[in-house]
């Protein structure tokens, strides 16, 4: 298999259509399918030979690290201190 060394003037021109459809997508606010995401997940995982993982869906990165905290850090941390993590957290998001 060979490097593209030089694209062709027809590549090039596709250079502003395929930025702009990439940047749609990266910025683009609309739900996203969850069963199409997990589907491709699982199928990257099974590619390269992981274990399908749990998958979990969240409404917000603060929901997600609230998982997290949650199901790894619950039984290492006491109370008072994990919600006092949670707080700082949702002050450093706000800010």
């Amino acid at each position: 298999m060979s490097l593209i060394e030089k694209l062709t003037p027809e590549q090039e021109a596709l250079i502003p259509v395929y930025r702009e459809k990439w940047r749609a997508i990266a910025l683009s606010t609309e739900r996203i399918d969850r069963e199409k995401a997990a589907e491709a997940v699982k199928v990257a995982y099974t590619a390269f030979g992981f274990e399908e993982p749990d998958i979990i869906f969240c409404d917000s990165p603060y929901a997600g690290l609230k998982i997290v905290i949650q199901k790894q850090l619950k039984h290492r941390f006491n109370t008072e201190f994990h919600n006092q993590l949670l707080y700082q957290f949702r002050n450093e998001l706000r800010s």
